[in-house]
């Protein structure tokens, strides 16, 4: 679960700082990481074995931007200076909904989506 906190960092020079106060971010997020914590626990028969699980470490990823991406979004609304950068930009591009349209079939739409996340990757 904390190694998903590494999605809140960023590379100054040659030292990373936070992007984000992580202790906001938890606040925020607690609730979901641990529902995350024990749906994903109930699923495995070692819960050692959640330190390896790439599924519940994106799980835990992803409800950890979402906390960063409303905390910018936050200070956005209230006038306070937000300065995300490029990732920002990335995340919502990210996480927007694919665009459809009828001449296009789902298929190349998901092999279309599917390159895109491996080129950002």
């Amino acid at each position: 679960m904390a190694s998903a906190f590494r999605e809140c960092l960023q590379l100054k020079g040659d030292r990373y700082s936070w992007r984000v106060d992580p202790y906001k971010v938890f606040e925020k997020c607690a609730d979901s990481l641990y529902k995350a914590l024990v749906n994903k626990s109930k699923q495995v028969k070692i819960t050692s074995h959640l330190g390896t699980d790439m599924e519940y470490w994106g799980a835990c990823a992803q409800i950890v931007m979402r906390a960063v991406m409303a905390i910018w979004e936050e200070q956005a609304a209230g006038g306070q200076s937000a300065n995300p950068g490029p990732f920002y930009d990335w995340w919502r591009a990210l996480n927007a909904p694919p665009a459809f349209s009828e001449g296009q079939p789902l298929k190349r739409l998901a092999i279309q989506l599917l390159a895109e996340l491996d080129s950002v990757r």
